[in-house]
Formats: structure tokens, C-alpha cells, sequence
């Protein structure tokens, strides 16, 4: 027998997890609702989605997250500019 198409989140639901869900705005759009709590009905409709609600995210973790990643922007670019430096060094000589 196959599995339900939302078995893990059944199951997640079901050890306590909170579930949200949302849907299409209207039929035939690309456009989704906002995420809401789950109001206990697995439908199988295609234009709906589910999933466990993640956790909330704390400023502090926020904006350490945001300047690790511009730090890792700026690492990135740095070593792009040596290597090509490096290369028109290389290609001159």
C-alpha cells in the first residue's frame, strides 16, 4: 500500500508538531495565501501545501546570520579579484 502524500507531516502532526498550510489565491494562479495554522484537514487538493511551522528566528541570531553572510560575500569577492590578478600576472609574463 503507498504511503499518504503527507505521511510525515501526519505523523510530525501527530507527535505534537504545528503545522501550517496554505493554498493558491484563486484557480490558475501563481499567487499563495500567507501560511496559517493547520486547521486539521489533509485535503488532496493540488493547490494546496503544508508544513511543520518553523521555529521562530531570534534578532540577535538574525542579524549574526546577515553579517556572516556579508562577510562571506566580501571573502568571496576578495579572493576572485587575487586569482584574477593572479591570471593577468600569469598570462603577461
Amino acid at each position: 500500500m503507498k504511503p499518504h502524500k503527507h505521511a510525515l507531516l501526519i505523523k510530525a502532526w501527530a507527535d505534537g508538531a504545528v503545522i501550517q498550510e496554505r493554498s493558491k489565491e484563486y484557480e490558475d494562479s501563481d499567487d499563495w495565501t500567507e501560511w496559517e495554522d493547520f486547521d486539521g484537514y489533509w485535503g488532496e487538493h493540488e493547490d494546496w501545501e503544508f508544513r511543520i511551522k518553523p521555529e521562530s528566528v531570534n534578532s540577535d541570531d538574525y542579524l549574526a546570520l546577515h553579517k556572516a553572510l556579508i562577510q562571506a560575500h566580501l571573502d568571496v569577492e576578495y579572493w576572485k579579484m587575487k586569482a584574477t590578478k593572479s591570471m593577468e600576472i600569469s598570462c603577461t609574463q
